[in-house]
């Protein structure tokens, strides 16, 4: 059939259908969660959470929905280190728990605001099974009724009391923040300032009331001149990586005892702002202590800012990853490194299994998430969302998936009877052939130098074959909503560029049937 171009009636139902909840949702703008045991998989996909097997690939289950906000957030509840228990977080201003073994919801937990990062702590710490740590938006009343939001704010947060309990910092934007394996430190960094809170609980005041443990109010400051893209702890606190907007990773070592340092009992406070235009009390305000004294050494191969770091379960290695498409693994003790190319496109996250170090899932920019045997330097599963559109110039919301959601929107209707394990759509050809005829009546005018990337799909099948990067094509099954295969229609070797002008253009599919 004729290709269906990208149409305005169509971007607003580009990732949900009536009753069956996301379908080919975005799978890698947010952190993602690995259970304990190893087995699964948890990402963020819009105001959802998607499950997936390691070993596979495959989805499991349904959808855990209820967030009417865009989960930003996913992990397990501290109470429970056995993962029964998925707690996410959301920026409509809540947490809320999930049983994992059935996906059934369990409380609601309001948040001091839209909440864009949560971190929980892991390994030994002190806060035992109740403080998680969430980064939201300040809200302040607007006029006639509305909110506007004023800047950021760093809580911890009671699971158990289901407040927040104490605010560790104010800033310009809410920081992305990341605890370390141990959960001794948690860690911010906005522009060019690293921020990081030794976790230890000492007595008296705090929003926890009198006599009641509190957190360390001052943090380790450390500066570079370069803004800070992604950060990341070693197992055995000696060492916190950041990577920059240049491509280098700066390793600050010794930061544990410099941050038990400036919080011994007589220890000036120095306050600070965490390079956001703030000062003493004013916006972006922090009570911080500089760390710029310790040691740093300098690691450099990406051509461009760092997407990602993670320090491995045995500590033995650093992993890197950016726009080349490569994962770069870093051999502390000796310098060395090797590499895993071609992962499909700019790397976002790392996720480690806490109980195997040899794996790890990384998230590309494809909507991809691969899991890598470090081992063996393979990729041994891939879980697919469908891949991004190709041409950059037309609108980001104009992805040539709208049609095809469009389509699930007239012919999608739960199926008659479904099975515990079968969470499938009932596929009507002819209504949906229907809604793509119609979505391309309205077309958004193409560029002017190239047309609109190709989509088709099969009524007999509603296998659907979507314009990719790469010059590629993708299969996907909206019915079951899972990736069929990718065609390489013409042979790609991804190389990175500095998006400019003079960069070559990517080729693509303009034309399928």
């Amino acid at each position: 059939m004729a290709p269906i171009p990208v149409t305005p009636a169509v971007v607003a139902a580009a990732s949900h259908v009536p009753a069956g909840g996301p379908v080919g949702g975005q799978l890698t703008q947010r952190p993602s969660a690995v259970s304990p045991d190893g087995t699964r998989l948890y990402l963020c996909s819009g105001d959802s959470v998607r499950s997936f097997c390691t070993a596979t690939g495959a989805p499991l289950g349904p959808p855990l929905l209820g967030h009417t906000g865009d989960v930003t957030g996913v992990g397990f509840h501290p109470a429970h280190p056995g993962g029964q228990v998925v707690l996410t977080a959301s920026l409509d201003g809540t947490l809320r728990t999930w049983h994992a073994a059935d996906g059934s919801p369990g409380l609601v937990l309001p948040a001091p605001g839209p909440v864009e990062s949560m971190a929980v702590p892991g390994g030994k710490s002190q806060h035992g099974r109740d403080v998680v740590f969430v980064s939201c938006w300040k809200h302040r009343g607007g006029g006639e009724g509305e909110q506007s939001q004023e800047g950021g704010r760093v809580h911890a947060y009671s699971l158990g009391k289901a407040r927040a309990v104490e605010r560790l910092s104010k800033t310009a934007t809410p920081p992305t923040l990341v605890t370390s394996p141990r959960g001794t430190f948690l860690g911010a960094f906005e522009r060019h300032t690293v921020a990081l809170w030794a976790l230890t609980p000492r007595e008296g005041g705090g929003g926890g009331g009198s006599g009641s443990s509190t957190l360390t109010h001052r943090a380790l400051r450390l500066h570079h001149t370069k803004p800070i893209t992604v950060l990341a702890f070693s197992q055995n606190d000696e060492i916190v990586a950041a990577g920059d907007s240049t491509g280098r990773i700066m390793l600050w070592h010794g930061f544990a005892e410099a941050a038990a340092a400036v919080n011994a009992p007589g220890a000036e406070a120095g306050a600070a702002a965490m390079d956001s235009g703030g000062s003493g009390g004013g916006r972006g305000a922090l009570e911080a202590t500089a760390g710029d004294a310790l040691p740093c050494s300098t690691l450099h191969w990406h051509a461009q800012a760092v997407g990602c770091l993670s320090f491995t379960a045995d500590g033995a290695y650093l992993l890197s990853g950016g726009a080349e498409s490569v994962l770069v693994i870093w051999q502390i003790e000796e310098g060395r490194r090797s590499y895993l190319p071609r992962l499909g496109g700019s790397l976002r996250a790392i996720s480690q299994f806490p109980r195997d170090a040899a794996r790890v899932a990384v998230s590309g920019a494809d909507n991809a998430v691969r899991i890598v045997s470090l081992a063996a330097l393979t990729v041994d599963a891939v879980v697919r969302g469908v891949r991004p559109a190709t041409l950059r110039p037309l609108p980001t919301a104009a992805h040539p998936t709208a049609a095809v959601a469009a389509a699930f929107r007239a012919s999608g209707r739960p199926a008659a009877e479904q099975g515990e394990e079968d969470h499938r759509l009932s596929f009507h050809p002819a209504a949906a052939a229907a809604a793509l005829n119609a979505a391309a009546s309205e077309a958004i005018p193409p560029c002017d130098f190239q047309p609109p990337p190709a989509v088709s799909f099969d009524p007999r099948s509603g296998a659907v074959a979507l314009a990719a990067s790469g010059a590629g094509l993708q299969l996907y099954d909206f019915a079951r909503d899972r990736h069929v295969a990718d065609l390489e229609v013409v042979p790609r070797n991804a190389v990175s560029g500095d998006g400019g002008p003079d960069e070559p253009m990517e080729p693509y599919v303009s034309h399928a049937a």
